[in-house]
Order: structure tokens, then sequence, then C-alpha cells
């Protein structure tokens, strides 16, 4: 299972979640209605155990949420969520009141870090009773916020090889690999040739994780050469990378 907050993220039965840029909110909407969370990506720094977030209900009825924290690993087939075994948060479940706000706190077990860890906080909606003489269907929306907790490397900047190749259906499969301490993040992959002609692109949080490998499918038609480059793209600003076609 995976799932971010941060660019379009969530549709089907949970709703849609989206990120107002330039905003640490995060507004799921159901309908006209949202719930508010604030940070939308948590980093705790080093020298701390835990950290906070706080979420919103400014619905005109109660919300009530369930909360679970999740590890997060990066295996062949993607992200993996996993229950946190040396983490929690508290409290799991929540009941909130049209207008209040409730602090979510983030904690983790004592022990070295000599890599960043990676967990993913899960919250679901959970259903209310319809009211009566209701017809129709009621929604429920469920998101996940990135939590971090620092290394004693923080700072330190990842550690990324990449690799390039094509599948069967002709797509080039783009991978990195990321032997640093801390996460690497991406808002905007872009595909170019030489000579800086965009062959594809894809826009959403992209992670790659201390100490694993992620992939990314991106559709291209027709032949390609070997030497391409790679636009690595954060709000604004982006760098580029070579990446020769295997």
């Amino acid at each position: 299972m995976s799932a971010g907050p941060e660019q379009p993220v969530v549709q089907g039965p949970a709703g849609w979640c989206r990120l107002l840029p330039g905003l640490l909110l995060v507004l799921c909407a159901i309908g006209a209605q949202a719930v508010e969370i604030q940070p939308i990506r948590l980093q705790v720094a080093a020298g701390a155990q835990a950290g906070d977030l706080s979420v919103r209900n400014p619905r005109t009825e109660v919300l009530r949420l369930q909360v679970d924290l999740m590890h997060w690993r990066q295996g062949p087939d993607g992200d993996v969520l996993e229950p946190a075994t040396d983490a929690l948060v508290v409290p799991r479940l929540l009941s909130l009141e049209p207008g209040a706000s409730q602090r979510l706190r983030v904690g983790l077990s004592a022990g070295p870090r000599d890599r960043e860890r990676a967990y993913r906080l899960r919250i679901r909606e959970l259903p209310q009773p319809p009211p009566p003489g209701f017809v129709g269907v009621r929604t429920v929306m469920e998101f996940s916020v990135p939590v971090f907790f620092d290394s004693a490397a923080a700072g330190a900047p990842p550690e990324l090889a990449w690799r390039a190749s094509r599948d069967g259906t002709g797509a080039v499969l783009v991978e990195a690999r990321n032997d640093g301490a801390w996460h690497a993040r991406f808002s905007r992959l872009r595909l170019l040739d030489s000579a800086g002609n965009e062959l594809a692109r894809s826009e959403r949080p992209h992670y790659v994780l201390p100490g694993a490998s992620a992939r990314w499918r991106l559709p291209v038609a027709g032949a390609l050469p070997a030497q391409l480059r790679l636009a690595l793209g954060e709000g604004g600003s982006e760098r580029e990378t070579a990446l020769r076609l295997e």
C-alpha cells in the first residue's frame, strides 16, 4: 500500500486530497467539506524523539478519525507500509467537533539513528450513521502524511545512482538508488534528450528512502538516443543529471 498527500494524491472512495501550493496545509475535500492537516510532511530533528501535527475539522458535523503509524520502506514493487513497532502515535482515535483541532504526537523509541527513519501516518475517516431519510452514497476519506526522524547525519545530501532501461511497452524505467543517510524528494521528473527536448514527465511526489531504490515508469513513443538527461524538479527549481539508456 502506498500513498502521498502532497500533489493530487488520492482518488476513489476516499475522495480527493490536494496540496494548496505554498502552504503547509492539506485539504481533503469531500464535496464542499474538508479536513486540515499541518504540516503535510513531518521532519523530526536528530536530537528529538517526538514531533507534533495538528488536525482540524472545518465541517459542520462531527468528524471521527482513526490514526495509524506505518513503517515505510521501498521494495522492488514499490512502497511497502507495515505497522510500526518502534514508534507510535497518540491519540489513535479522534472525535472532533465542528471547528475543533487536535494535536497528534508521533514518538520514536530510543536508540541510535545511523540513518533517517521513514514512516507514514495513515489517517482514515470512520463512517458515521446516515441521517434519517438519507438516500445516496456517503464517501469517507483516507490519506497519509510522510514522517521522518532525522539521523545524526541530518543535512547530508542523498547519494543517488541512476539507471534507465526500456520495458516491453517501450516506456522508460527510471531507477534511483540512494546510498545516503537522508531521503531524496522530487515533485517533478522530466526525461530529456541531449538537445533538451522533453520526452516524458511525471508530476507527483517522488521519494527515494535511505538505503533503498525507487523506480518510475515514463511512457515514451518512438526510438530513443542512448544518452539522455533527467531533470529533477522541486518547487520552482530544477537540476539535471546524465542518464544512459541500458
